[in-house]
């Protein structure tokens, strides 16, 4: 700036008296002068626009060099959009050997000053560790075990440093027995030892071994325990995720108490879905036989329900009359039927209802059970304006 303010007044100074009268030589000197003066001003500009724009090339080359870390640690995912399509991965797997997986998890919880708050869903980091883990371990119960019910405990922890901890714990439904206890037993075997019970599939072993690769890239633990509690042998995987921010869940208004009725022989799975319905404020009558179902559902007076869970199997033993009084009953006393879809394996007559109910497939998400109470505080509104 200040070369370009002398410039300007080197001009000014050879050029500001009309009078005087220059020689040629000298008005040549003060036009070179000038131009001399106008050319340095010029290189200098150019020189810092070098200079800034080779710095600015370095910080590129440095992010670029740790763009991969970057992009890795700011990886989020939503958990339960993430068991939304695992689910139905794992359900076709099991089908298979006809198990089921059941999930088990609470809709809310309570933050420290006692306000109910939801379940964090929304982490950093790579999910796939996570999926890969449960994918391996409800595999090796599905290659073990046929007709059986295998259920997935989550419990979310908060942690230090604005961590969660998920705790995974993976067991039959049934109580445990000899065939059981060989498995889990040489699971842990295994795990501690790499020792192979020649007596199980091969296949077991090498997702145990994927199991134990998975975790090296991920510090978390994989072990076999007996719960205190319930005496039962457990599959367990306890990992950590940082926490993300929280999306926004849409609002279910269930101060009302409802009422529904739970048809389901497994009383694992039905008490599964009596406690997360509570949750929401809807209180369930559990039946493990579908023995005088009709008669209660066609007596208008009788039948307090706003929804009615019933399990797939038992639809093969309607007959079509019956199946046909169900649909009835449905519209009449205003209430909603959902099928609780065990795998893929699904009953034939549970196709002749496919338009006339709802349905609840196993393993199921949060949001998949809070679409069930937003369905079920409707038809109560419907009923409640009759």
């Amino acid at each position: 700036m200040k070369k370009i303010l002398l410039i300007i007044f080197l001009i000014n100074y050879v050029f500001a008296n009309e009078d005087a009268e220059l020689e040629k030589s000298q008005l040549i000197f003060a036009i070179l002068l000038c131009f001399i003066f106008l050319l340095s001003a010029y290189l200098l500009t150019l020189k810092r626009k070098f200079k800034y724009r080779k710095n600015n090339v370095k910080e590129d080359t440095i992010t670029l060099k740790n763009y991969e870390y970057i992009n890795k640690t700011n990886l989020t995912f939503d958990m339960q959009e993430v068991f939304l399509y695992f689910f139905k991965t794992i359900n076709n797997i099991v089908s298979a050997n006809n198990n089921i997986v059941v999930f088990s998890q609470k809709m809310f919880d309570v933050d420290k000053n006692n306000k109910i708050i939801n379940t964090h869903r929304s982490f950093f980091g790579d999910y796939s560790v996570l999926i890969n883990a449960l994918l391996y371990s409800i595999t090796i119960l599905n290659t073990f075990f046929k007709n059986e019910v295998f259920v997935v405990k989550l419990r979310v922890a908060p942690s230090e440093y604005e961590e969660y901890m998920l705790f995974f714990d993976i067991y039959l439904a049934r109580h445990d027995d000899e065939e059981s206890n060989v498995l889990f037993n040489s699971l842990n075997e295994y795990y501690k030892s790499s020792k192979i019970n020649p007596a199980l599939n091969q296949e077991i072993f090498e997702k145990m071994e994927l199991l134990k690769i998975e975790s090296s890239k991920k510090d978390y633990y994989i072990g076999i325990k007996n719960s205190s509690n319930s005496m039962k042998n457990m599959l367990s995987i306890n990992m950590s995720f940082q926490a993300k921010e929280q999306d926004y869940l849409f609002h279910l208004n269930t101060d009302e108490s409802l009422d529904a009725l739970l048809v389901c022989p497994n009383s694992e799975i039905s008490k599964i879905i009596e406690d997360n319905l509570l949750e929401f404020n809807i209180k369930s009558i559990v039946n493990k036989s579908y023995t005088n179902l009709l008669e209660i559902l066609e007596d208008g007076v009788k039948c307090p329900f706003r929804a009615v869970f019933i399990n797939a199997d038992i639809f093969n033993h309607f007959k079509d009359e019956e199946i046909e009084k169900l649909i009835k009953a449905q519209k009449n006393n205003i209430f909603k039927i959902f099928v609780i879809l065990n795998n893929a394996n699904i009953p034939t007559n549970v196709y002749k209802v496919i338009n006339e109910v709802e349905f609840l497939a196993l393993p199921y998400t949060i949001d998949n059970i809070r679409a069930v109470v937003n369905s079920i505080y409707k038809i109560a509104s419907v009923y409640k304006n009759q």
